[in-house]
């Protein structure tokens, strides 16, 4: 296997899905990210996923043992790719 790895701060990586325009070229348009939000944790879901653990004190309070509620941004690209 040929590799490289990278790294990206939570601050940064959380702030892609923030509600708005983004320099990008996108805007999150609902279900974004929210502003207190903290990374938990990441980890590899087969196939080729990232499930992504954030908290929130907007989010409901989970029952424990229970499974967190799927937090789905929905993205609007803004202008086409170069």
């Amino acid at each position: 296997m040929k590799a490289k790895r990278f790294t990206i701060s939570a601050e940064l990586f959380l702030s892609l899905l923030t509600l708005g325009r983004h320099p990008g070229g996108y805007a999150v348009v609902s279900d974004a990210m929210p502003p207190d939000g903290v990374l938990l944790d990441v980890r590899h879901v087969w196939p080729g996923k990232l499930e992504v653990l954030v908290a929130s004190e907007s989010f409901e309070e989970m029952p424990r043992g229970s499974a967190a509620e799927l937090l789905s941004p929905e993205i609007l690209i803004l202008r086409g790719l170069a």
